[in-house]
């Protein structure tokens, strides 16, 4: 799991990667979602993740449900194809079949973007401690190697050839294709970085004094990259980040009284509120020279309401947004920029899926609501702990960036966003948590040692297949 996230992360910085690409993602993502499934066979490891697991599959469903051909007669009274309806007309092709999506090419490639996502989501419930901090630090290391290539952009400008995209302008991009995706990374690495010092503390791997020049360093790294990137959304939701991984992630080690962690935790929020208000001004200053308007997305949203009140209730397919944006732009509403998403990832899913889209969205909510519940009353405060946290945190974050930005549309924080999806389901998982136990020397080894983070309920849904006695 942590290679094909160190795989797809750095491969995954555009919603559209190259064709070559795409098959690399396409197929190692089956591969890892068969692993997952076959690992998964005996049942879920809670019923919430049973329950997202159906809504995972009810999504991607609905996407392949647009491109199911229907009868000229019905597709003809759908809302927002008058204009289409006419063109057929003119080019004497009004009797043919239609599937329910505008562009049945782009609802495709949408369809084949949530195969990485649906393997991060099945293969997160298969994840043991053994494994979770691997996958953490590969998470993190991403985040390193993509702050190290944007900070050398910033230094030697858009022709070092170190950018993996074209149209740079001389950002500093990492391995996306624009600043604010590459914002996003940094900020959502912020409580991963937390949970892992608190493995590190946990394993007394190192002494506390070097975890917190770990700490100070890392996150000081972390902040300075989304400084470079100038992104607002990025510095504010990175204010957040910092603030509910000391308040949230470490909250225990105020609780547990121990001086060097205590010290830690303060020392880096100083630090990082510090860098942060500092980047912070940038953003602000630049926000109060321009007028709202100018930065397009206020006529943006306007013209994407417009575009969702049109085709609703059953929207214009998924995948579509770029033509339909561009049949409901007015002469008022024109902007210079190419508009290649809504920068509302909400907003965008409602214009292409409509109500079922919607009702899928609510629905990923409440289970979202009760995944927090479960976190929050758990009753153990150990590093298992701190992961679902940190994984609560990111989900957290991507979802809010998605009001005024589009960062799931990027393959590779679509498979950390669905991977953390599957984290937090597993906090009612009976059985072993996810701190190592030390261990007994007294007490007789057990003959086969259950490596899994969770036991499957021994009776009721999900439950494991009983073993034989004989």
């Amino acid at each position: 799991m942590a290679l094909w996230l160190a795989i797809m992360i750095p491969l995954g910085g555009v919603s559209g990667p190259w064709p070559k690409i795409q098959w690399v993602i396409t197929i190692s993502s089956l591969v890892i979602l068969v692993a997952a499934l076959v690992r998964l066979r005996n049942g879920f490891p809670t019923r919430l993740s049973a329950w997202g697991a159906a809504l995972a599959l009810a999504s991607i469903a609905l996407v392949f449900a647009y491109l199911v051909p229907l009868p000229p007669a019905i597709w003809q009274g759908l809302p927002g194809r008058s204009l289409f309806t006419n063109v057929a007309e003119f080019l004497s092709i009004s009797g043919q079949s239609r599937p329910l999506s505008l562009d049945p090419a782009a609802t495709w490639q949408m369809a084949l973007a949530l195969i990485p996502a649906l393997a991060a989501y099945f293969a997160a419930l298969t994840v043991s401690f053994q494994h979770m901090h691997r996958v953490v630090l590969a998470i993190l290391l991403c985040a390193f190697a993509g702050l190290t290539i944007g900070l050398m952009q910033r230094f030697y400008g858009e022709s070092s050839g170190l950018y993996f995209y074209t149209n740079s302008g001389g950002s500093t991009l990492g391995t996306f294709i624009n600043r604010n995706l590459f914002a996003a990374q940094l900020f959502t690495a912020i409580p991963w970085l937390a949970a892992f010092a608190m493995y590190l503390n946990y394993k007394s791997i190192v002494h506390p004094a070097v975890i917190i020049v770990f700490n100070l360093i890392f996150g000081a790294v972390l902040l300075a990259g989304l400084a470079a990137t100038g992104s607002r959304a990025g510095t504010l939701l990175a204010m957040l980040a910092v603030l509910a991984s000391i308040l949230f992630v470490f909250r225990r080690i105020s609780a547990r009284s121990q001086p060097p962690k205590v010290g830690s935790a303060l020392i880096v929020t100083l630090v990082a509120l510090l860098v942060m208000a500092q980047a912070s001004m940038v953003g602000i200053l630049r926000l109060g020279q321009q007028d709202h308007l100018a930065d397009y997305r206020s006529t943006i949203f306007d013209v994407g309401l417009t575009a969702a009140k049109t085709h609703f209730p059953l929207g214009s397919g998924f995948g579509t947004f770029v033509p339909i944006y561009e049949m409901h732009e007015t002469p008022q509403t024109i902007i210079p920029n190419y508009v290649n998403h809504a920068h509302n990832d909400w907003l965008e899913l409602v214009i292409e899926g409509g109500a079922p889209a919607l009702v899928l969205m609510l629905a990923f909510l409440t289970l979202l609501f009760v995944a927090m519940v479960q976190i929050i009353r758990r009753g153990t405060h150990d590093v298992g702990t701190g992961y679902l946290r940190a994984a609560l945190v990111v989900v957290i974050l991507f979802l809010l960036h998605s009001i005024p930005d589009f960062p799931l549309r990027a393959i590779a924080h679509l498979v950390v966003f669905a991977f953390c999806c599957g984290i937090i389901t597993l906090a009612r998982a009976e059985g072993q948590s996810w701190t190592p136990r030390k261990q007994n020397t007294t007490a007789k080894p057990s003959a086969k040692p259950e490596l899994r983070p969770f036991s499957r309920p021994t009776r009721g849904f999900g439950a494991a297949k009983a073993e034989s006695t004989a």
